[in-house]
């Protein structure tokens, strides 16, 4: 099974990043690859594995802040998306998905919505850790996450990070 394979990648993915953590931690020097963010060097191996395991994926960037979001924004972005098509896959199978990526100085906003399964589509069960974790990285960014059945049959995921949220305050005199 293709989905199985991406779920298998996906937590390879994360003992990866743990790995690195600890390392980080205990002061020892590694060479790490760069953080994951929205360039198409990171979105294509994401939207390709969707693909791959028969989604029919479409992505549209549409960005026009005159300052780059932070790391720890790219980071969660990245990550929300990553999750987001996981659960397609699990949860729909292969079909069409919409990636948008919008944002400007003040917010980013993702939206990955999808198509009804097809029919007799079983849906891999899931703990539910998946969307606890989108929730917790939208609140990091004072941010809001609506994810739930779209009108069509399919689902609708949105997440809007503040990047206010993600600035340093500015020191008082």
């Amino acid at each position: 099974m293709k989905s199985v394979g991406l779920i298998a990648r996906t937590a390879d993915t994360a003992l990866i990043e743990m790995r690195r953590l600890l390392g980080l931690l205990s002061f020892r020097e590694q060479g790490l690859a760069p953080e994951p963010s929205l360039s198409s060097e990171h979105l294509e191996p994401l939207i390709g594995a969707a693909t791959s395991a028969g989604c029919r994926v479409t992505y549209m960037s549409d960005l026009r802040a005159r300052t780059d979001p932070s790391t720890g924004m790219l980071i969660s972005a990245y990550r929300i998306i990553q999750e987001a098509l996981t659960n397609v896959i699990k949860h729909a199978g292969p079909v069409g998905v919409r990636v948008t990526v919008r944002g400007d100085d003040s917010r980013l906003t993702i939206e990955v919505e999808n198509d009804p399964a097809p029919p007799g589509h079983r849906s891999v069960p899931g703990s539910g850790r998946g969307l606890v974790g989108m929730r917790e990285r939208v609140a990091a960014f004072d941010g809001v996450l609506r994810a739930g059945p779209h009108e069509d049959g399919g689902w609708r995921l949105c997440a809007v990070l503040s990047a206010k949220a993600s600035q340093p305050a500015e020191e008082s005199v």
